[in-house]
């Protein structure tokens, strides 16, 4: 009888699944597997055995929108939170694909499935919190309930290396505007030199001084810091171009060569201050002057020799 209910099983596997499950003898069961196909693979009813069919509607639905859980873990998850028969926990589980992630499960079984709107939109956003330094800021911060906070997380990523998150500790997350816009474009300064810079010079206020450092990478040597120091920033593009192709002229007689000849702003001087050894020399620097800086190889090998 029952085969005649079920079109006659044609298929080998549809008549096994018939004998192992006691050819369904309730209507509920029957209606499932027509409308699933008589469950052809395994896994699929392997669920339907331990969940004893979802006699439920709501239970029903998720199966049907599911494709019947044919992953391990999402079943495992169903059967922990008791088929999320809750309108909330439904929503989340049908937008997240059923939190097929160990962590992000740990983390709405701790927050209560997310039973705030702000907390809810939050998580939405970041994926839910799939790393573990960023549940932790989560959880230090009350879930970010200021508007500058929130925002700053959201851009930043929730900060996920520790060097930018101990810098957004100490700063207060960034209150002031200026602050904060040098944060984002530097990276939150995840080396500790360039983060020490940035508290020695109170953040770089200055247009001029923020664009230096932008282009130097944040002069993470300390003589460069020095020589900057000491020349008040290079506010001229041609000294800064030099300093550039120099390798900001970490010798004391090539600094006092660049500050006496105004730092050389012909390309062929360049050279041969980068040929010679920078002429350390007094007579080589007198005829150097006198010679207009021997633009030609054959004066500087004649220079070289002592003709």
């Amino acid at each position: 009888m029952a085969v005649k209910w079920c079109g006659l099983l044609s298929r080998a596997i549809e008549c096994y699944l018939v004998v192992q499950c006691g050819l369904l003898s309730h209507a509920i069961e029957c209606y499932l597997v027509i409308q699933c196909g008589l469950l052809s693979h395994a896994i699929e009813c392997y669920l339907v055995v331990q969940c004893g069919l979802l006699s439920h509607a709501i239970e029903c639905y998720l199966v049907i929108q599911c494709g019947l859980l044919s992953h391990a873990i999402e079943c495992y998850l169903v059967v922990q939170c008791g088929l999320l028969s809750h309108a909330i926990e439904c929503y989340l589980v049908v937008q997240c694909g059923l939190l097929s992630r160990a962590i992000e499960c740990y983390l709405v079984v701790q927050c209560g499935l997310l039973s705030h709107a702000i907390e809810c939109y939050i998580v939405v956003q970041c994926g839910l919190l799939s790393r573990a330094i960023e549940c932790y800021l989560v959880v230090q911060c009350g879930l970010l309930s200021h508007a500058i906070e929130c925002y700053l997380v959201v851009q930043c990523g929730l900060l996920s290396h520790a060097i930018e998150c101990y810098l957004v500790v100490q700063c207060g997350l960034l209150s002031h505007a200026i602050e904060c816009y040098l944060v984002v474009q530097c990276g939150l300064l995840s080396r500790a030199i360039e983060c020490y810079l940035v508290v020695q010079c109170g953040l770089l206020s200055h247009a001029i001084e923020c664009y230096l450092v932008v282009q130097c990478g944040l002069l993470s040597r300390a003589i460069e810091c020095y020589l900057v120091v000491q020349c008040g920033l290079l506010s001229h593009a041609i000294e800064c171009y030099l300093v550039v192709q120099c390798g900001l002229l970490s010798h004391a007689i090539e600094c006092y060569l660049v500050v006496q000849c105004g730092l050389l702003s012909h390309a062929i001087e360049c050279y041969l201050v980068v040929q010679c050894g920078l002429l350390s020399h007094a007579i080589e620097c007198y005829l150097v002057v006198q010679c207009g800086l021997l633009s030609r190889a054959i004066e500087c090998y004649l220079v070289e020799k002592g003709v």
